[in-house]
């Protein structure tokens, strides 16, 4: 069951989504946290070189170490 918060949570991201699909572009809601990082890392091709700039959004939902301590390859080394 859906509470109040996870319901508006929810249109808000209807509503953005609907937004952004006019100007071509893709948007995807995710619940949780875990989720919105699975869904990023399989929109991510292997060997992808990810740029991220300074987002705190990445940082909190641990995206940004999930990369740093799986996905990365140091392009110096070529270490993992």
């Amino acid at each position: 069951m859906l509470n109040s918060k996870t319901c508006y949570n929810s249109l808000l991201a209807q509503k953005v989504i609907e937004g952004l699909d006019k100007r071509n572009i893709e948007g995807v809601y995710c619940e949780t946290k875990e989720e919105a990082v699975k869904n990023a890392l399989e929109m991510i091709p292997k060997d992808s070189l990810v740029s991220c700039g300074s987002s705190a959004t990445l940082r909190e939902i641990g995206l940004l170490t999930t990369l740093k301590n799986d996905y990365c390859t140091n392009r110096r080394t070529g270490e993992h």
